[in-house]
């Protein structure tokens, strides 16, 4: 429905420019070549730079909307349709090593070509809607359901008024107001077939998926008889409180609260394969010389263990037992308690062990067998999961992938003592947006941003 209209719209629009594009190209090139012979154009390649100037057109990203000719949206598209073009064109030439090809020819092209783009970016799309949806291809609308939900769609129908959707009114629970967010009151909910046919509806919007399956059967009876489209807003959200994704399995559809592209084997192999990349040559070429280091300021410092190993919750809050270089003095009578500024505990080496992450370490041990990531959420203590899930519902959530040497929420600064709720529910919105946001690039990108703040320590490491 809308969909379609989105797309035919741009599909529409490419095919013009890819016109418009041609018939500038064999303007443009006797012009700029001062010449008229056709011929050794066509034994130059001009014709293939032609078609590849085409295909990169077409491989450009798609506009999320097809209407909107605002200056800013169009100059956005035409500099991907220009990069995707001449990009794919200087590749086919370095590739292809043509010696042919004329400078003057291209680079002149890129300033008309940006042009030509621009202004039908800027114009097309608009004037073709006007076109295509008038008449009987114009959609008289009317929203259906709580007074309260069709202000979530007033901008939504506003925005699809350039496709032909007009909306005619509202038939809503409250009959007597006159008015909801600006359209008309026609009727309540139980009008429908009534407000159909006197408004000659085209199509109706159900604000909100109803609670009862009868008042949807009807509303679908009632559209399908009188010929009218249907459309219902999935309002899942608010009745989950808690963004949903759909998806599809098998022919069947489900609703979850959240997608994990970590559930992707390949997806966790390539993430194994980076922890291994960086693991292997810190525990066998790095480890060593800082086992040496950390030991001498021990020695005189505090004398004890060299590592300290501590159970925390791994991935599906199983536990495992961390390594981290030992900063605080053997006698610790709470070895649970969270280090705050100024910790007697610590030993004077210890604070830049832990100011520098120098103590964090020995946990790429931990990462070669398989009990951590490089990057993901902090492990916590098993009794601080338990107090942090208190304050927060979704806390555990965090523990459906490995936990991680460093992660989102510790380049966003949130690290150090949890000394508020608000610090928890900070951490754990920054891991469950990296759950759901995961990919390569994002570590790679965790994993720099640390790099960063080790040579640069914020004031919230302890």
């Amino acid at each position: 429905m809308v969909s379609y209209r989105t797309r035919g719209i741009y599909s529409f629009c490419l095919l013009i420019q890819l016109v418009a594009v041609t018939l500038l190209f064999w303007v443009w090139l006797p012009i700029s070549q001062r010449s008229l012979d056709f011929g050794r154009f066509f034994r130059d390649n001009f014709p293939i730079y032609n078609l590849v100037l085409i295909l990169g057109l077409v491989a450009s990203p798609r506009p999320p909307s097809a209407i909107k000719a605002d200056f800013y949206t169009a100059n956005h598209q035409t500099m991907r349709q220009l990069v995707f073009a001449f990009a794919l064109l200087f590749a086919f030439i370095v590739v292809t090593k043509d010696l042919q090809f004329s400078r003057v020819f291209g680079f002149g092209m890129i300033p008309l070509l940006y042009l030509t783009l621009l202004f039908l970016n800027r114009t097309l799309p608009q004037r073709l809607a006007n076109h295509l949806f008038r008449g009987a291809y114009q959609e008289r609308v009317v929203l259906v359901g709580s007074s309260r939900k069709v202000p979530f769609l007033q901008s939504w129908m506003e925005s699809k008024a350039g496709l032909g959707y007009k909306a005619v009114g509202v038939l809503c629970d409250d009959s007597s107001a006159k008015e909801v967010s600006g359209f008309k009151v026609l009727g309540g909910t139980d009008e429908i077939e009534r407000v159909v046919r006197e408004f000659q509806i085209t199509q109706v919007v159900m604000v909100e998926f109803p609670l009862f399956s009868n008042v949807l059967s009807n509303c679908a009876s009632i559209c399908e008889r009188l010929a009218v489209k249907l459309l219902v807003f999935c309002d899942f959200e608010s009745k989950f409180h808690h963004p949903v994704s759909m998806l599809d399995d098998e022919g069947l559809r489900f609703i979850s609260l959240r997608q994990e592209p970590l559930e992707d084997p390949f997806h966790r192999f390539c993430k194994r394969a980076l922890d291994l990349c960086i693991s292997l040559p810190v525990v066998v070429m790095i480890l060593p010389v800082i086992d040496l280091i950390v030991w001498i300021f021990q020695k005189f410092q505090s004398p004890g263990p060299l590592v300290f190993r501590q159970p925390r919750a791994g991935l599906q809050n199983r536990p495992f037992s961390i390594h981290k270089y030992r900063t605080m003095h053997v006698d610790n009578p709470n070895e649970a308690k969270q280090a705050t500024e100024g910790d007697s505990r610590i030993y004077p080496a210890g604070r830049w062990f832990r100011k520098l992450s120098i103590d964090e370490l020995p946990q790429f041990r931990n990462v070669l067998k398989g009990e951590m990531s490089v990057v993901g959420p902090r492990p916590h203590l098993i009794e601080h999961n338990e107090q942090f899930a208190r304050a927060l519902h979704n806390y555990h959530v965090r523990a459906h992938v490995k936990p991680g040497i460093t992660g989102l929420a510790q380049v966003k600064g949130f690290r150090g003592e949890t000394k508020t709720s608000l610090d928890v529910i900070q951490r754990v919105k920054a891991d469950i947006y990296y759950l759901e946001n995961w990919s390569l690039s994002l570590d790679v990108s965790i994993i720099f941003r640390t790099y960063g703040q080790v040579l640069f320590p914020p004031k919230s490491a302890r």
